[in-house]
């Protein structure tokens, strides 16, 4: 049985608007002007609906030429089940919306074209139906009011990944100079260059997508570190050859197989999730 959505204002708005015609296929633009929300606030509940097994979902078959084509909505037999519960008190929770402009509705669409390439892949067609809408909505404040809602879609729903992929790129810098630190032995290089490649591979895997950043910074954190200690100071646990800037920058070619590895993560990553599919 699909879960019970939260009943709130916004949400009771978007199921009295389905409801009203049960058989049609509604697109985003004409949802927002029926219940006045910002594109910011609706798709996000029209994902969570879909998610639940509420909503059906599909891509427009024939759209006029010059217009993209444009994403789908209606109820299931369990939304609508849904909708008539909360049809009595929706009309008096439909927020308002009063439109607001600022900054120039084209340079707003083609941000918004960009950030919806950071959407996770679980949320990018809606950050695409939420775009392709955009061509429906009259020019102006209105439209840069709809556009600004869908950047603060992409933020909401994509920033904490990025959060958490920026920590875990600091987490495994700091352990690969913590490890060559304090390394001692013979075989201290062997070792940091075994986490440098278990830390890529394993952030590759889990970020696939920024699998060249994370190359990049690895490869070049002990570099840096020896660059700092022959400049500030303190003195390297164990000394490189040649000494000071010069031989710190040889250690640049680190980047390498830090790239080789992350890249392999990512690999495995997409070929996981090609199997899935």
């Amino acid at each position: 049985m699909p879960a019970r959505p939260n009943s709130s204002p916004q949400t009771r708005a978007v199921f009295s608007a389905l409801h009203d015609h049960p058989a049609r296929w509604r697109h985003g633009y004409d949802i927002s002007r029926e219940t006045g929300l910002s594109s910011g606030t609706l798709y996000p509940i029209l994902g969570r609906l879909a998610d639940r097994g509420l909503l059906e979902t599909r891509w427009e078959d024939d759209p006029p030429e010059g217009r993209p084509r444009r994403h789908l909505y209606r109820l299931t037999a369990a939304g609508t089940a849904r909708a008539v519960e909360l049809r009595q008190d929706a009309r008096q929770s439909r927020p308002t919306h009063r439109d607001r402009g600022g900054v120039r509705s084209m340079w707003a669409q083609r941000l918004l074209a960009r950030a919806v390439r950071l959407l996770p892949a679980a949320r990018r067609d809606l950050g695409l139906a939420l775009l392709a809408e955009a061509s429906a909505v009259p020019p102006g404040r209105r439209r840069l009011a709809w556009l600004t809602g869908g950047l603060w879609f992409v933020v909401k729903e994509s920033a904490m990944r990025r959060l958490g992929y920026a920590l875990g790129l600091v987490a495994a810098t700091a352990i690969l100079v913590g490890v060559d630190r304090i390394g001692t032995s013979d075989d201290a290089g062997m070792v940091s260059l075994g986490v440098l490649l278990l830390t890529a591979a394993l952030l590759g895997f889990a970020a696939p997508r920024w699998a060249w950043l994370t190359g990049l910074v690895l490869g070049a954190a002990i570099a840096l570190a020896n660059l700092t200690y022959a400049t500030v100071g303190p003195a390297p646990a164990h000394p490189i050859s040649p000494a000071g800037a010069t031989g710190a920058a040889t250690l640049l070619v680190l980047i390498v197989p830090a790239l080789v590895a992350a890249y392999l993560g990512a690999g495995a990553a997409w070929l996981l999730r090609a199997e899935g599919h």
